[in-house]
């Protein structure tokens, strides 16, 4: 069987994909029935084409939400999650008969490998959840992971340093209040006007070589334009 998409038949069984317990078989716009799928784990599964019996009438009195109304030789069964996807995109012209390559896209727009066989006649069918099974398990999606907030370099340097002291002039100085941690001592940085200043190429003083540490009042005169005092 192969392994890159569901198959749709072979001499034995029919194969169809399942992400929900439950499933409904119906032949194109009739009704159809609907079967619960015990001990469901999602994946692709295969009912065997024997397994698809004519409906008697005890099954008449006892099963009618399974019963699968069929008056073209033909079945389709589909994971009720998109079975009402799969009936709004339909199109009876194109389905009538085994189209597969008309299939192919339909399963790429309902998004689930549904099933597809033909029985024998036209009539009331039941199936015999007992020659169903699991054979390959769902394709693995891989979660979407979070990007990251970036990194509050203020944050860095109060964890790192627990203060702040100018690279420039080297005497202003912010140090961390007692018992009070990096979080706010960084606030504060911002709040009494620190910068983080890029610099140009690998430099050897301190931690940090792709920014430096300025203080307020030296942050202040690189703002001033040099006629200013």
């Amino acid at each position: 069987m192969p392994k890159a998409k569901t198959p749709w038949h072979d001499d034995d069984f029919v194969y169809f994909e399942l992400r929900s317990p439950e499933f409904e078989a119906f032949e194109g716009i009739n009704e159809g029935g609907t079967y619960l799928v015990p001990e469901f784990k999602p994946g692709t599964y295969r009912l065997a084409l024997d397994a698809i019996r004519a409906a008697t009438a005890q099954d008449r009195r006892q099963r009618r939400s399974q019963l699968i109304s069929v008056d073209t030789c033909q079945m389709f069964f589909v994971d009720k999650s998109r079975a009402a996807k799969f009936r709004q995109a339909l199109d009876p012209t194109e389905g009538a008969w085994p189209n597969y390559p008309y299939f192919e896209r339909l399963r790429r727009l309902v998004g689930v490998g549904f099933g597809f066989t033909v029985v024998n006649g036209d009539g009331t069918y039941v199936l015999d959840l007992s020659k169903f099974e699991w054979v390959q398990p769902a394709k693995k999606v891989r979660p979407k992971l979070a990007k990251a907030e970036p990194e509050d370099l203020y944050e860095k340097v109060a964890r790192r340093m627990r203060t702040f002291v100018c690279e420039r002039c080297k005497t202003e100085e912010l140090m961390e209040p007692p018992n009070a941690g990096p979080t706010v001592l960084a606030r504060l940085a911002k709040e009494q006007g620190w910068r983080l200043l890029p610099v140009s190429g690998p430099r050897k003083s301190w931690f940090f070589e792709a920014f430096q540490v300025v203080g307020p009042m030296c942050a202040g005169k690189s703002r001033r334009k040099p006629n200013q005092p």
